[in-house]
Order: C-alpha cells, then structure tokens, then sequence
C-alpha cells in the first residue's frame, strides 16, 4: 500500500509540475492579458511612407514598388520631396506662369492608389553614397532662390492648380511642410533661420487663406542637432503670430559632439531620449510631433538596412514610442530612392522597404506584421504586444532587439560585407515567453504564427548564401523573393476560457501569432 500511496504522489506531483510549468520554469516575458481590459491605439505607424523625391515618382519601376507596399501596407500619406526641382515644376520662360504637368501627373498616380500628397518644399539636395563615406550630389541647391515675393507668386499659382484639378475639399486633407537647412555637421546659422521664418510665414498665409484646413508644419529638424534651435524657431514664429499644425523631426540613431561629423550611436534608447528633448521644447506650443524621416542609418550604404535587424530596430522603436508621436514615418519604401551601383549587386544597403528589383526585405516584414495588430491593446511589455480586434480575434507580436556593439556603431565606416551583419551584436540572449489571455467566449481557436529571423525572411542571408559575387538572373530573383519569407505555422485547439502560448525567441528575431475563433 506505501508503495502505491507513493507511486500515486509522484504521479500526482508530476502531473502538477506539467500543468504548472508557469510558475516552475524562469521565464524572461510573462504576460496575463484580459480581453476586457483594453485602450485604444491609431496605427500611427500606417499615417504616412517617405516615397523619396518627386523625381522618382515619374519611373514606371518606382510606381510598381509603391503599388507593391501601398497594396500590402495601406498608408495613408505619401511623403514627397524636391518637387520645386524644374523636371517636377518649372516657370514657363517669358510667361508668369509654370509647368504642372509633370507634379500633376504624380498626385494622379497617388491617388490612383488611394495614397494622399504629403509635400515637404525645402529643397533638400539629393545626395547618394557611393560608398559608406562617400557622396554623389544630384542636387545642390539652396532651399529657395526665389525673392520673397516671388515665393508668394509661385505659392498662389501652386495652390490654383491643385484646386482647379483635384477641388478644395481634397487639398483640404494635403499636408504641407517646410525644412529649415542645416550645415553638414548639423548647425544652424542665424541667417537660415531668419530666412526660414520668413519663408515659412508666407506660406503658412497664403495656405490658411485659401484652404484654412490643410496642415501646415516644419521644420523638419535632425534629432541629433542643438535643441535649443527648436525654441529660437517656434518662439520667432509665435512673435510673428505664425505657427506649425505639427512639428517635424528626422532620427537617424545618429549624434553629434562638438560640431564634428555625426556618428552611429550604441545607445538603444536613442529615440526615446530624442523624443522626450524634442516634446519639452515644443511642450509651450502644444503642437503634434511627426517623425517624418526614420530609420537606423542615414547612409544608403549600411548592410543593417538589409538584415533582419532593421526589422527589430522598427518594431522595437514604433512600438515604444508611439503613445508619444503622432506620425512616423519610415525612410525609405524603395531601394531605388538611392540606386547608384557601381557594382552588378541586388543589396548594397540601401534604407528601403523593398530592393531595387522589388524583393521584400526583412524591414517590409516588420511592417506586414505592424499592420496586422488591432487596435484594441489588451497587453504591452518591453517585448511584446497583445491585441484584439473584438472578441475571438487576437494578435500577439513578440521580439528579441539586440543592439549593435559600440565597437560596430563606432567604426561602421570601415564598411562590414553582408557575411558579417549577424555577427556585431554583444552579449545576444534567447527568450523564454509565457503568455495568457483570458477570454470570454469557448470555442474552436485557429493559431497561426510567423516567425521572421536569419533563416527565415532574410534576403540578405539567402543572397550570400548563393553567392554575392555572382550576378542573378531573371529566374533567381523570384527565386529568394517565394523563399525569403517568415516562416508559417497553424494549429486548431479547442479553448474554454485561457489562451497560453509558450515558447523562445532567439536574438533579433520577430515571432507574431494571429488567434481566431472559428465559426
């Protein structure tokens, strides 16, 4: 009888030790989320897509990509610079008048994709690497040689041309903004800013005047730049009874000490600490803030903006940051923003969504997975994010960010090769994941995952593991775009009133499940 009262306790204990592996086991995320207990979140994160310079805007290949993006991602606002570039816009020669018709036909095609016109006038010079410290100028020319004048004139003309062609009531729902230019160290002199506050000033009258709707902002201000700038604007602007319907930012993880050329920062908080500056500054105003230009890297030269990590880096920092924003918006959709090969080569780091021949890269993964989450938040942790979509519907987003080492960030100008993107991280560390959502409604549970990572969507591991000396063909490049894709799981379980989901997620790496109660 000792024997059996034994055999029947270890049977017993083991029988609880399985069931209760939650409180047994050491895990690093835990959550208890509760259908009934919810906020509410806007997707600022589908608001608005930098589409690059309106000169782009005019390629065939181009429109395919932002079809492509807009098709999957659905944002509303596409952001557009250069447009006072003369292929874009140009004053008719010995007429008072200028050429729309390059500009119109962009809006058309935007609109044909359900995509509204967000248009930056500073007239920023385009600029391409060549290689990772080294620049090709496209463009180099001031923000405006227009006499303040003549910038009014050319304001009035532009505002009667999209109204005629698309009607008041659509211009109404355009955004407008104006960069104020900086020094390649990222000063700014006193002389731009008084010609900035000038400029802005007309055309924030003119605007208001005609369509008293539109949102009007600026100044298009780099985070790593001196804050105390952003006082001096908006306090002369405000003396000027002027002022920005939203304020905007640019974040490239980048700083800079004592004047000298910007560097790649190892602080992972970077955004974070940026945003907090930025929201004293303008806290007086009481004004939006809209990052309008983000990702890891300003340079178009950077393997990283190829890699699963520009995945991590845009979930982790859209998703920490966006109760403090009211846009962001990622730099850039397409690779072929900043094509300029000097090599028969598919990735050469450049900051897109896509790849210049159209293949989806680990950062338009991020995305695909950013737009499937509710808006109803029923959970947040440092590494996860549950939501709903009402009862029965469920999405859980978990991630494993490692940031670059110090070393990596600091001497990223020594240009890495694509073999050595997974290999700069420090001290990278799995995850064990334990959650439970509590639901009100018994059923059936459909449970797909996807599981993004080094081995599946990452088109830069694919590409080396071919060969990135060898050029591809037609027939390859489909090739990695059906098989660089996150990988897909589904199950059926039968649930009462607790959804667990347990497992681990491995550095950099993005795991998303979407629960659905059939019918």
């Amino acid at each position: 009888k000792r024997k059996i009262a034994e055999d029947n306790l270890s049977n017993l204990m083991n029988d609880i030790e399985s069931k209760n592996m939650f409180y047994h086991k050491n895990y690093d995320i835990i959550a208890n989320a509760d259908e009934n207990t919810k906020s509410f979140s806007e997707k600022i994160w589908q608001e608005a897509i930098n589409l690059g310079f309106a000169s782009n805007l005019l390629s065939g290949s181009f429109q395919n990509h932002i079809q492509d993006v807009q098709k999957n991602l659905n944002f509303k606002y596409g952001r557009i610079q250069g447009i006072l570039n003369p292929d874009i816009i140009d004053k008719i020669p010995d007429r008072d008048t200028y050429n729309f018709s390059n500009f119109n036909r962009i809006i058309d095609f935007l609109y044909s994709i359900n995509i509204l016109p967000f248009i930056d006038f500073g007239n920023k010079p385009q600029k391409l690497n060549v290689k990772i410290d080294e620049y090709l100028f496209i463009s180099d020319k001031p923000q405006s040689t227009m006499k303040p004048e003549e910038w009014e004139d050319f304001l009035h003309s532009f505002l009667n041309n999209c109204i005629n062609r698309y009607g008041i009531n659509e211009v109404s729902k355009w955004n407008f903004e104006l960069w104020l230019p900086h020094s390649s160290v990222l000063s700014y002199s006193s002389e731009q800013i008084s010609k900035f506050v000038k400029n802005y000033e007309i055309l924030y009258k003119v605007f208001k005047e005609t369509i008293p709707l539109s949102k009007i902002g600026g100044f298009g201000f780099n985070a790593a730049g001196d804050i105390e700038i952003i006082k001096k604007v908006l306090s002369s602007l405000n003396f000027n009874n002027v002022r920005f319907d939203f304020f905007s930012f640019s974040s490239f993880h980048i700083v800079n000490h004592n004047n000298k050329t910007p560097m790649l920062t190892s602080n992972e908080n970077y955004l974070e600490n940026v945003i907090d500056k930025i929201k004293k500054a303008i806290h007086p105003f009481k004004i939006p803030l809209y990052l309008t230009e983000f990702t890891f890297d300003v340079t178009t030269r950077n393997y990283m903006h190829d890699s699963v990590f520009e995945a991590l880096y845009i979930v982790r920092n859209v998703l920490r940051n966006s109760d403090n924003l009211d846009t962001i918006a990622f730099w850039n959709l397409s690779d072929l923003s900043a094509e300029y090969r000097v090599v028969n080569q598919i990735l050469f780091g450049g900051n897109g969504l896509l790849s210049i021949d159209g293949l989806y890269k680990p950062a338009f993964y991020a995305y695909k997975f950013l737009s499937y989450l509710g808006n109803n938040v029923i959970s947040q942790g440092d590494n996860y994010l549950i939501t709903s979509k009402g009862a029965g519907s469920y999405q859980v987003l978990f991630f494993n960010y490692v940031h670059p080492s110090e070393l990596s960030t600091f001497n990223y100008i020594n240009d890495f090769s694509p073999h050595e993107v997974n290999d700069i991280f420090v001290e990278p560390k799995a995850l064990n994941y334990n959650i439970n959502i509590k639901i009100s409604t018994p059923g059936k549970y459909r449970i797909k995952s996807y599981l993004l990572n080094h081995q599946h969507g990452s088109i830069i591991d694919e590409w080396c593991r071919l060969g990135i000396d060898i050029p591809l063909e037609k027939s390859e490049l489909d090739y990695l775009n059906n098989i660089c894709v996150p990988k897909q799981d589904l199950k059926y379980i039968n649930i009462e009133d607790m959804i667990n989901i347990q497992g681990e997620i491995n550095p950099n790496e993005i795991i998303f499940y979407r629960i659905k109660m059939e019918l």
